[in-house]
C-alpha cells in the first residue's frame, strides 16, 4: 500500500477485505490507517473514539490514537533543580520555588517535567476540609510518583490548634500508601522558645530571606534553604529585605 493514492472509501472498505487482514503486518496496518483517516473522516473519528469494530485492526487503530494523543499534550515545563519547594501563592520568586494553588490543583502535577527531581519539599496547610484535603492528597501521591522524595510540611493552620493532632493522624494514613512520603512532624518543638513548630510561620512570607530563616530553623538540613540562599546573595542588599508585591 505504500506510495499508493487511495481514497477514503476505498480505504474504508480495505479495512473489510480479508486479503489486506491476512497479509499486512501491524506496521503497515498503522501507515494505512492514518492514511485512512487523513481522507475519510469517519475513519478518523472511528480511531479516536475507540470504535473500529474490525479485531484484526483494533491493536493498530490503538496505536494511532495513542500517537496523535502524544502530540496533542501540552508540552511541559522541565525542572532543572533537584530540590524543589512547592507551596500556595508566596510572591516570592526563586529557583526551585513552585506555586500551587487550590484551584490549579488538579492537572498541576501533569504541567511539570519532574525527571531531575530528586526532593520536593510540598508545604502544607492543616485544615479539617475533607475535599481539601482530598485533592490536596491526590497531589502529593501523584508527585509522589515522580520524584524521589517528598517532604510533606504542614507550615500553617486553617484548623484550631487543639484540631492539629487529629488533622495529622487523619494525613498520616493518607501518606502510608506513598512509601517515599516524609511527614515533618507540626507540633515539635522549634527555636530559642522552643514552640510548636505549626505555630512560627508568619501569616505571609513577605521576603525571601524570612523563608529561608523559617525553613532553616525547622527543617532538617537539606539544599531548599541552600538555594534560597544562594539567590539572595545574588541580590544587591537593598532587595533582600525588600517585600516582594507580586
Amino acid at each position: 500500500m505504500r506510495n499508493k493514492q487511495i481514497r477514503g472509501a476505498d480505504g474504508y472498505m480495505m479495512m473489510h477485505s480479508a486479503m489486506v487482514r491476512k497479509e499486512v503486518g501491524e506496521p503497515e496496518k498503522v501507515e494505512a490507517l492514518k492514511m485512512f483517516a487523513k481522507e475519510c473522516s469517519m475513519v478518523a473519528k472511528a480511531i479516536m473514539n475507540s470504535t473500529i469494530q474490525e479485531k484484526e485492526w483494533k491493536a493498530a487503530a490503538e496505536e494511532v490514537k495513542k500517537e496523535v494523543e502524544e502530540l496533542l499534550k501540552p508540552k511541559k515545563a522541565v525542572i532543572r533543580e533537584p530540590e524543589i519547594l512547592i507551596g500556595p501563592r508566596m510572591g516570592i520568586k526563586g529557583k526551585g520555588l513552585l506555586e500551587m494553588r487550590e484551584s490549579n490543583a488538579d492537572g498541576w502535577v501533569d504541567r511539570y517535567d519532574f525527571e531531575q527531581v530528586q526532593t520536593a519539599v510540598f508545604l502544607l496547610a492543616l485544615t479539617m476540609d475533607e475535599e481539601k484535603n482530598k485533592k490536596t492528597g491526590d497531589v502529593i501521591d501523584k508527585l509522589a510518583r515522580e520524584v524521589k522524595e517528598v517532604v510533606v510540611f504542614p507550615f500553617r493552620m486553617d484548623c484550631t490548634f487543639a484540631e492539629v493532632p487529629l488533622v495529622t493522624e487523619t494525613w498520616k494514613r493518607t501518606l502510608m500508601t506513598s512509601a517515599n512520603a516524609i511527614w515533618i512532624e507540626p507540633m515539635k518543638s522549634v527555636g530559642a522558645k522552643q514552640m510548636p513548630m505549626i505555630t512560627t510561620a508568619p501569616e505571609r512570607f513577605k521576603t525571601a530571606k524570612e523563608l529561608a530563616d523559617f525553613l532553616e530553623a525547622v527543617m532538617p538540613s537539606g539544599g531548599i534553604v541552600e538555594m534560597l540562599r544562594k539567590d539572595l546573595e545574588k541580590e544587591p542588599p537593598s532587595k533582600r529585605s525588600r517585600p516582594s508585591h507580586q
